[in-house]
């Protein structure tokens, strides 16, 4: 006669607790399998393979593991910032080093190779318009206007290059009791308690007012709210506007 092979499997039972006092932490449990063979004279032998079963210290806390989330047993933590304009702002890499995302006594607008393109843009743009037009690019059809355009786009860039080079400010900080802030060939800085006002503008510019009635024009808006938290801390008799067409962070109106 041949033998007879029976096969079982069985795991360790799990009482869930039912109050926090009742939780211990147990030693690691095991999945076992018992097979059993029994031959033609009647005799039995068994034999019994366990496997170690990894349980969480707290059995309320379920396995979170990457085959539970990919699975969809589990979903991972969604990341829900605050505030959709400064997640996308960071995404686009625009804040630079701040002290806590919040507060920056340093602000400078974009990188080096941003602040090239705009120069050189503000110099050859009016010039390689005035030279289009005079080729009759833009449909002008009379010999005297085709000239004019020439002289008018020098005009034109040589005002817009002096403003990038001298007027439009990309760097401001603040050191102790003093503004100071710098544009590419062109520096200054004044007493916190000569600045009246500052002025975000939605055409991505911000204009600080001092109190002599000078106005300093700075290049970017949109990563400019740290700075200006930190200035209104240092300074706070200074007037910061929120025009309604301009987005302002939440937490710079909470805080305010």
């Amino acid at each position: 006669m041949g033998s007879r092979i029976i096969q079982t499997h069985g795991t360790v039972p799990y009482t869930i607790p039912t109050s926090a006092t009742a939780v211990r932490h147990d030693p690691p449990r095991s999945r076992f399998t018992t097979q059993t063979a029994t031959t033609a004279n009647g005799s039995t032998t068994t034999v019994t393979r366990t496997t170690p079963v990894i349980v969480p210290n707290h059995p309320c806390h379920p396995l979170t593991t990457p085959h539970a989330i990919r699975h969809g047993r589990v979903r991972p933590p969604a990341h829900r910032p605050d505030d959709s304009h400064e997640y996308f702002a960071r995404a686009a890499g625009k804040p630079g080093a701040m002290d806590d995302d919040r507060i920056a006594t340093t602000y400078t607008f974009g990188s080096l190779f941003v602040r090239t393109a705009a120069v050189l843009a503000a110099f050859v743009a009016p010039v390689a318009l005035g030279i289009a037009a005079a080729a009759g690019v833009l449909g002008t059809d009379s010999l005297w206007q085709r000239i004019a355009f020439v002289p008018l786009g020098l005009i034109v860039g040589a005002v817009y290059g002096y403003l990038a080079l001298f007027r439009v400010v990309y760097r401001l900080r603040i050191d102790g009791d003093r503004l100071h802030w710098r544009a590419v060939l062109r520096g200054g800085s004044a007493p916190l308690t000569d600045v009246h006002q500052v002025v975000p503008h939605p055409k991505n510019y911000t204009t600080i007012v001092l109190n002599d009635g000078r106005r300093i024009h700075v290049a970017g808006v949109h990563d400019v709210w740290p700075f200006l938290n930190a200035l209104r801390r240092a300074a706070p008799h200074i007037q910061i506007e929120r025009p309604l067409a301009l987005h302002t962070p939440k937490w710079f109106r909470t805080e305010g």
